[in-house]
């Protein structure tokens, strides 16, 4: 891993389409543009996923070949296509200027999709 280069991991979202990972996102963007330079999201050869990171602005970066295959005992499907291929695509923001750590990272992003889930609730 290199420095502030950030990677999200498992972001969900129940009712999709509505533009919550949209907003999810351009929280993520916002708050993290001072200190990342780089965000990464891994994701599978989706019809769904990779068109809506695409949207919010990533760009490809790279692929792992066989992820799925290697890392899952049962085969994983989306959109009834098996997922083999781990795609990352990457977003550049503002150059750094200080270096926040990986767990402050994924607190951040609990406690906005902990105040999502409650709005939602609403």
């Amino acid at each position: 891993e290199q420095d502030n280069v950030y990677e999200i991991k498992n972001i969900a979202v129940q009712h999709k389409r509505q533009g919550y990972g949209k907003k999810m996102l351009q929280y993520i963007f916002h708050y993290y543009q001072k200190v990342c330079h780089t965000l990464l999201v891994g994701t599978g050869n989706s019809p769904l996923t990779i068109p809506f990171y695409e949207h919010c602005g990533f760009t490809y970066s790279h692929t792992v070949k066989n992820f799925f295959i290697e890392h899952y005992e049962k085969p994983i499907f989306e959109c009834g296509i098996q997922l083999v291929d781990m795609i990352y695509l990457k977003k550049q923001l503002s150059v750094p200027l200080k270096k926040v750590g990986q767990k402050t990272l994924v607190e951040k992003l609990a406690f906005f999709l902990i105040k999502l889930i409650f709005l939602a609730k609403r």
